[in-house]
């Protein structure tokens, strides 16, 4: 044991050391950043790898959130050039963020599962969101006598939104044996180019109004020689624009009756279908990019060959929409350990909840100093206990260059 605690102190010296940081601390250097992710909240790949696989609809149907089933997928290449001077630290990044969501009410999958009675009315309820921007930021990073502080000004385009809260289809079979089934519903698209106008120089000006701006900025105090406490907000202050919006609509009554569809007869009663994918008209949305504000502490008991961290916040998505539905409050947390060998070799272990998304993820780094590769793969879910259980996927792979 005390061969062990001496090598293991030794190990944390030497990681700590000036031998150590010349494997990490860089002058200048460039990255490149390109995480995915893609998830689902009920069907997860370790229910289905047995070697006796029993399918149980009804559990199936228990077992789904109240909430319903829904699928989230996440992506944000970007690049940026860092430069590391004695007074100050500085970033420049550009980026591509995209997110996006489809849902389906519980009712679905509860009639699949266990069915319906007769008579009975059965309702489902449809909802997707995205979004796309694109962002240039510049940090700058300082100390302040006992404090280290950092501010991110960041200019973002908004590419395109999608929302619709509204699409609802309902059936019911009767005691005369008609099935009825209606299906009415509603997306509405944003952009700042549309097929119905194809001027150039329009949509130049749509894109320069359309840029949006917000400030971020944390700032870090070092209570001890091993702990560091950090808070940290992004405020939206300027929202960015959309110069066109459509709205594309469906429309269905069907009612036929089983005897007819049994026998091959052809119904004709009361059959309507009517589908709008609407013209693009011009409007000023504006949208932002999801209000922040968090607390973390990172502890470094054993110098930088452990660092152990924590963060909890929450987030406001379209913080100032005006539709109903789209602003939406929800909390982030980070919980994480990393193990550092001389800054050369990393390895960390983290959970967490960031833009709505469950993360359970392992990272390993490979860094020479003058060429550093980062990857990490992490189970997700919007569904907590299903991000465990590989209901989703995610990968980042992060090159750094520099001297």
């Amino acid at each position: 044991m005390k061969k062990f605690l001496s090598i293991l102190f030794i190990t944390a010296a030497l990681s700590s050391s000036v031998f150590a940081n010349f494997f990490s601390n860089r002058i200048f250097e460039v990255v490149i950043d390109v995480p995915a992710g893609l998830s689902n909240n009920t069907f997860a790949i370790f229910d289905y790898l047995k070697e006796d696989l029993v399918i149980d609809l009804s559990e199936m149907a228990s077992k789904m959130p109240e909430s319903g089933f829904n699928m989230s997928f996440a992506v944000n290449p970007s690049i940026s050039t860092n430069l590391y001077l004695p007074i100050c630290d500085i970033c420049i990044k550009n980026g591509l963020e995209g997110s996006g969501t489809f849902g389906i009410s519980k009712d679905l999958f509860e009639f699949i599962c266990t069915g319906n009675e007769l008579g009975e009315e059965i309702k489902v309820e449809g909802k997707v969101s995205g979004d796309i921007f694109a962002y240039t930021e510049a940090k700058v990073s300082f100390p302040v006598k006992d404090f280290d502080v950092t501010i991110v000004p960041t200019l973002f385009m908004p590419v395109a939104h999608v929302f619709s809260n509204g699409i609802g289809v309902s059936f019911q079979n009767t005691e005369d044996g008609d099935v009825i089934a209606d299906v009415n519903g509603a997306v509405n698209v944003y952009a700042n180019a549309s097929l119905d106008n194809q001027d150039v120089s329009q949509i130049t000006a749509n894109l320069l109004h359309s840029f949006g701006f917000d400030l971020g900025g944390s700032v870090t105090y070092r209570l001890f020689d091993f702990v560091d406490l950090t808070g940290y907000i992004r405020m939206p202050i300027v929202p960015g624009r959309f110069a066109y919006a459509n709205q594309s609509t469906v429309s269905m009554h069907y009612v036929t009756n089983i005897q007819a569809l049994t026998s091959g007869e052809s119904s004709s009663e009361n059959q309507a279908f009517q589908f709008t994918s609407g013209e693009w008209n011009s409007t000023d949305y504006k949208i932002n990019r999801p209000f922040k504000l968090n607390a973390s502490a990172a502890i470094q008991p054993l110098g930088s060959l452990l660092n152990l961290k924590g963060l909890f916040g929450f987030a406001v998505k379209n913080p100032f929409s005006d539709v109903e539905g789209e602003a939406l409050v929800y909390p982030e947390y980070y919980l994480g350990a990393t193990v550092s060998l001389f800054d050369i070799i990393k390895t960390s272990i983290s959970s967490e909840y960031t833009d709505q998304i469950f993360k359970q993820q392992l990272v390993f780094v490979a860094n020479v100093r003058f060429i550093e590769l980062d990857t990490g793969v992490s189970f997700q879910s919007s569904n907590f206990t299903s991000s465990f259980r590989a209901a989703g996927f995610g990968a980042f792979v992060t090159f750094i260059m520099g001297f």
